[in-house]
């Protein structure tokens, strides 16, 4: 039998692909990272796979509670999950095969997350 969470996880991942590359701020082009798995790692921590096709430094975790406002800020993440939890860019990250594994902290607060590009 599965050990029930104490707490209800509210909390959602958004992302969002689109077709048309984003420009990085450096001059170049930039094609957008795509959340592509996330999993519970604990009752408060998620696991997420992010495809991040160009350098990860370009790219960060970021959060909203309120989709219609529009304001996103950085989310902290960790490398595995026990590491601190800080806000950067995907440099600070895991490899897995060609993508970059992050652990963000959840709770009982409604957000979503999603991927920027700096």
């Amino acid at each position: 039998m599965k050990k029930m969470l104490k707490k209800p996880l509210i909390f959602a991942v958004f992302s969002l692909v689109f077709t048309i590359a984003y420009g990085n701020g450096k001059g170049g082009l930039l094609t957008p990272a795509t959340i592509i798995d996330w999993s519970l790692f604990s009752s408060n921590i998620m696991r997420m796979v992010i495809n991040a096709p160009d350098d990860a430094s370009n790219y960060y975790p970021k959060h909203t509670s309120d989709l219609v406002d529009g304001t996103w800020s950085g989310a902290a993440h960790s490398i595995d999950g026990s590491f601190p939890f800080i806000t950067t860019n995907l440099a600070y990250s895991t490899p897995e095969g060609s993508n970059e594994v992050i652990y963000v902290q959840v709770g009982d607060v409604a957000g979503f997350l999603g991927i920027g590009e700096e």
